[in-house]
Parts: structure tokens; sequence; C-alpha cells
């Protein structure tokens, strides 16, 4: 098929777009319209989410050696079986209260998150057409192995007060500080009222049911002011490759552009160390058979990549339930890599905004 007849591939999902927009009378998301700053028209203008963060064929997949023969969608069928589910899962954080249903969680925001980390066009840095790059394979194997990490990362939902909002760039997050413990991680805004905030860890307790009950996720939720909220939107701004975009003219107006630089990764050099080809790549499956829930064949799951290596999640009886925990490979010693900071970080902003509890 001729490039001007592939599919529009959305790195940064059109259901995901419509969601930062006034435009709330026009019932498809991907109709609706944001107001968008460019590199090359830095006047906000209305452009709608169809029509914004996409490229044709962009997933066109071509495996090589074992993958060869998979159908051309099968990258963008990969990213659609979650897409579809995004904004009820949205909605569900939104007003979520300290913790999440479990399931929304592990079948719709987790494979999001790591979905937007190898979805850019940007990607290694290397377009669809390089030969000697196995750009679509690397995405697909990629969003598997960011999986366990993100699993045992720390999640919280951050707050924007009334009056204040969120906007959202072309790579679907930016980096901040939290403290305590001063890590290095990333905010991906999911509305103009909410963003997650997942910071680097090692191992945690991923779920709890307890005794009766069912599985649920802890979301611990910031409530950030105005003056927080500018700040990582002036973040968002500066870490954007192209276009950053947000509900008003005047959420977007006054934001600058940083320097371009299409290699920095949403999980950098603080995060964890991804371990080599394979390893946990079982924790996700394993998590999801722990808790009892069924997989389709029209679910999103990530593909296995040596399944003999036993996953690093484990099933605990305590008094007042059952819970769930994600061991990883312990984080590197220096989490502060202030160079990588200084690069992708406004330099007024001296890193990034300090949010604590």
């Amino acid at each position: 098929m001729t490039e001007a007849r592939r599919p529009k591939h959305h790195y940064i999902p059109a259901v995901v777009l419509g969601g930062f927009s006034a435009d709330i009378d026009r019932e498809r998301r991907r109709d609706r319209r944001l107001n968008v700053v460019t590199r090359t028209k830095p006047t906000p203008h209305l452009v709608t989410a169809r029509s914004l963060g996409h490229v044709r064929g962009l997933y066109d997949f071509r495996g090589n050696g074992p993958l060869t023969g998979l159908p051309i969608d099968t990258l963008e069928n990969t990213f659609q079986t979650y897409e579809r589910h995004l904004s009820s899962a949205f909605q569900a954080a939104g007003a979520s209260l300290g913790s999440l249903p479990f399931e929304p969680w592990m079948r719709t925001l987790l494979p999001y998150v790591a979905g937007i980390s190898v979805r850019s066009p940007h990607f290694l840095g290397a377009t669809a057409d390089d030969p000697n790059v196995m750009i679509q394979e690397s995405r697909w194997m990629e969003m598997s192995r960011r999986i366990a990490p993100l699993m045992a990362a720390d999640w919280y939902l951050d707050e924007a007060p009334p009056g204040s909002r969120f906007i959202i760039n072309d790579r679907g997050y930016t980096w901040l500080r939290l403290l305590p413990g001063d890590r290095l991680g990333i905010l991906v805004p999911v509305t103009p009222r909410h963003a997650l905030a997942i910071m680097p860890n090692a191992e945690r307790v991923i779920a709890r049911r307890p005794t009766g009950g069912t599985w649920y996720t802890p979301l611990p939720r910031l409530p950030l002011t105005a003056a927080d909220v500018a700040r990582l939107n002036g973040n968002l701004a500066h870490a954007a490759v192209e276009w950053f975009a947000g509900v008003d003219e005047a959420d977007v107006a006054d934001l600058q552009f940083g320097e371009t630089d299409v290699e920095a990764s949403a999980m950098g050099s603080w995060w964890v160390d991804r371990g080599r080809l394979g390893q946990h790549d079982q924790d996700w499956l394993a998590a999801m058979d722990y808790a009892g829930f069924t997989i389709n064949a029209s679910d999103w799951q990530p593909i296995s990549i040596m399944s003999s290596i036993e996953p690093g999640v484990r099933l605990m009886q305590t008094p007042s339930g059952d819970a769930l925990e994600v061991s990883f490979l312990k984080p590197q010693a220096n989490l502060d890599n202030t160079d990588l900071l200084h690069a992708i970080l406004p330099a007024s902003d001296e890193a990034a905004r300090s949010l604590g509890p």
C-alpha cells in the first residue's frame, strides 16, 4: 500500500488528546480540538485530535527472522488493545481515593505508560526505513521489557487544583524529581486535572486483596498547587520534540520549547536496569495469574521473549488478606544524573519541581 493510503498511526492516542479539549459537545474525542503550539507555528492554534500526533504507516511491521510473516498491523493492533479502555481507566484513576482497582491498572494504565516510551516516531533516533535498525521489532520487545520495572515503580496521582490544568506534549510525558528520597521519575498527563507520577523502585507490593474483597493497587493522591502545575507544564513544554497542547489558549501561550533531544529516553539512566533480554518477561503474566484474571486473545499482553526465566512476582498471605509483591533488579547507585537533568529540564527550574506528599 502506498504511503498516502496507509492509516494514520497515532503515537499519542487520539482518545487521549481529545481529553485535553474544551469541545465536550463533540461526542467523538478524536473530533475535538486542542490549542496547539508547534516549533514552526508558535502561536496557539486549534487542531483536531485526529490530526495531531500521527505518522502514516509509522508502525507497519515487517518482521525479520523468527518474526517473518507477522501481519503488517501487528504493532498497531497491539497498541489498540489497551487504547480502547483508556477513557474508562483515566476516569477510574481520577475518581480513586488512594487506591485503584488492580485490573484496569494492569490491563490499561501499565501498557499505556510502557507504550508511550516506545511509540514515538523518534524512537531509537532512527526512521522505520533504516535497514540497519530493527526498529519495529525493538518497539515490540522494549515495550514488553519495560513492563516489569514499571510494575515495581511507585505510582502517584497528581491532582491539579480548580482553575489549573495540565497540558500534554508529543512525548506524552516529562521528567520530574520527587521528594523525599530525591528520586527521578516521569510525569504522564492523563487528563487536564490529573497526571501519573511514576518513580523507579526495586521492590513493592503492587496489589492487595482484603479477606472477602477484590484486588486493588496503591495510587496515593498528591494535591498540587497552581504553581506546581505551572512548573510541570513548563517542563512538559520544554521536553516536547515538535508540539505541546492544552485545553485553552492561555494554557500554552506563554510556554517555551527546550532544545530538541530525541535521544532522551523516558526510562533514563536513573531507572533500574531492565536486565538481559527476557529477564522478568513473565512478571505481568504471573501477576495476572495470581490475581485470577483471565486473558483473552483480544487482550493486551507482553510478548514472551524467554519464558524459562522465573518471574519476580510472589503471592503473600497476610492476616488482613492477600498481597502481590514484585521484586526487580536493584536501581543504579547514582539516581541523581545531573548531566542528563541539565540537558532535558529548564535551567531556571534547577532540575524539576520538588513534590512531596
